[in-house]
C-alpha cells in the first residue's frame, strides 16, 4: 500500500477562497491522504463552507480531522498543532486561500520514492493584478550550502512552508517546532532548519501550487508594524540557530542581506521612518546595502546613515 500523506490546512478568514482549496485537495488523484484542518477562530463563514464541501466527498470524511480553537493563537502555534496531529509519512502545508493541481500529491510522492528525498521543492503560480496566474520558477540549488544561503538571505523566495513537501520524520527526529509568538516569517525560520537537517532536498520543474495574493485572507500580519517586529524576531531566531550549530561564520553574509532588507524600512520608508531603530538593529549589517541596486535617494539615505548624519537625514524627509 502506498504511504499515508498528511495535508495540513490552517483556516482563518478565507470564506471567499477556501472552497476551491477544498476541491483541489479532496479531488487528488493520490488516494491515501489524511486531511487535518485547524480553525483558529476564523470570524467569517469559512467553517460553514468547509462543512458543506466535505459532504460532497463522503468517501473522504473518515480521513478528515477538524480542530477548532477556543481563541485565536496565531499561525505558529497552529502549525505546531497541525504537525502534532499529522500521521503521514510525508506532509505538506497548504494555505486555505490557495489551491493545488489535482495530481500534485501523486507527483510529489512518486518523486520522493524515486529519489529518497526528504524535501521536494516545486514551482508555483501566483496571481497578478488582473487576477490571472503566472508561473514562478525557483532556481535549482546545486548543494545544501547554496540552498541555505538563498534561504537565509531570503532573496529568492524559498522560505514558505507551502513550497515544500517534507518527510514528517525530519521534523520528529530533530524536534522541530515553529517559534511560538512569531506569526510572520515563522516559515522563514523553519525552512532554514529543514534544509539544514535534510539528508536530501530535490527540486522538480513541475508547477503544482496556486499561490493567491489577496492582501488579507489568512493574514496574521495585517498590521504591518507588527509584521516588521516579527521579521526582526525571526532574524534573531535564525542567528541563534546558526550560532548553536557553529555555522554562523559560513552564513553571516547571507543573514546580513536579510537584515538590511528588513531594517531598511525604518530608513527609506517615510511612513515607518525610525532612525533610532535603524541605527540599533544589527548595525554590523549596515554596509550590506552596497550589494543591492537602489535609487539615488535611497543610496543617499544609506550613506548618511552609515556616517550617522541624522540631521541631514531628517532634513531630507522635510522636503
Amino acid at each position: 500500500m502506498s504511504a499515508l500523506i498528511s495535508i495540513l490546512i490552517p483556516i482563518y478568514r478565507v470564506e471567499d477562497y477556501i472552497e476551491r482549496c477544498l476541491h483541489s485537495v479532496f479531488g487528488q488523484t493520490y488516494e491515501n491522504i489524511e486531511y487535518v484542518f485547524i480553525n483558529d477562530c476564523s470570524p467569517d463563514r469559512s467553517m460553514i463552507v468547509l462543512e458543506r464541501v466535505m459532504q460532497l466527498y463522503p468517501n473522504k470524511l473518515k480521513f478528515v480531522k477538524v480542530i477548532s480553537h477556543s481563541k485565536n493563537v496565531g499561525i505558529a502555534q497552529t502549525r505546531n498543532e497541525l504537525l502534532k496531529e499529522a500521521k503521514g509519512e510525508y506532509c505538506i502545508f497548504i494555505d486555505s486561500d490557495d489551491y493545488v493541481e489535482l495530481n500534485a500529491i501523486e507527483i510529489l510522492y512518486n518523486k520522493a520514492c524515486e529519489t529518497g528525498a526528504e524535501i521536494i521543492r516545486y514551482n508555483y503560480y501566483v496571481n497578478n493584478e488582473n487576477g490571472n496566474y503566472e508561473v514562478v520558477t525557483h532556481e535549482p540549488m546545486q548543494n545544501k550550502q547554496q540552498l541555505l544561503e538563498k534561504a537565509i538571505s531570503s532573496l529568492s523566495g524559498v522560505d514558505a512552508m507551502w513550497k515544500l513537501f517534507v518527510k514528517r520524520n525530519l521534523y520528529d527526529r530533530n524536534s522541530l517546532q515553529f517559534e511560538d509568538g512569531i506569526n510572520a516569517c515563522e516559515d522563514y525560520i523553519m525552512s532554514i532548519k529543514l534544509f539544514y537537517y535534510s539528508n536530501l532536498t530535490v527540486d522538480i520543474s513541475n508547477v503544482l501550487y496556486y499561490y493567491t495574493v489577496i492582501g488579507n485572507s489568512y493574514s496574521y500580519t495585517k498590521n504591518y508594524e507588527l509584521f516588521l517586529v516579527d521579521r526582526i524576531k525571526a532574524i534573531g531566531a535564525v542567528k541563534t540557530f546558526l550560532e548553536l550549530n557553529d555555522i554562523w561564520q559560513t552564513y553571516k553574509k547571507a543573514l546580513y542581506a536579510r537584515i538590511i532588507m528588513c531594517k531598511q524600512t525604518y530608513l527609506i520608508n517615510k511612513e515607518y521612518f525610525d532612525i533610532d531603530k535603524y541605527y540599533t538593529l544589527y548595525p554590523e549589517a549596515n554596509k550590506t546595502w552596497r550589494n543591492f541596486a537602489y535609487g539615488k535617494r535611497e543610496i543617499l539615505l544609506f550613506w548618511l546613515a552609515e556616517h550617522k548624519m541624522t540631521i541631514l537625514i531628517k532634513l531630507i524627509y522635510l522636503f
